[in-house]
């Protein structure tokens, strides 16, 4: 899908349409930071969002 696609679906949807569902589960799963950062910017996410949402995960995942 092109960027101008994928813009009016959730994450989810973008993840599972471009079928990177599982290398994001695995990313999470692993504490893998660049492999997460690198799945979201093939779904039109800016590094910059990419990492910020990586270090709000983080940051709850750590909080539970």
């Amino acid at each position: 899908p092109t960027d101008n696609e994928l813009s009016g679906m959730t994450m989810n949807e973008r993840l599972y349409v471009c079928g990177l569902m599982d290398r994001f589960d695995a990313a999470i799963r692993n504490y893998n930071r660049r492999e997460f950062i690198d799945v979201l910017t093939q779904i039109a996410f800016t590094e910059k969002q990419a990492s910020e949402y990586y270090e709000s995960l983080l940051k709850n995942l750590k909080s539970r």
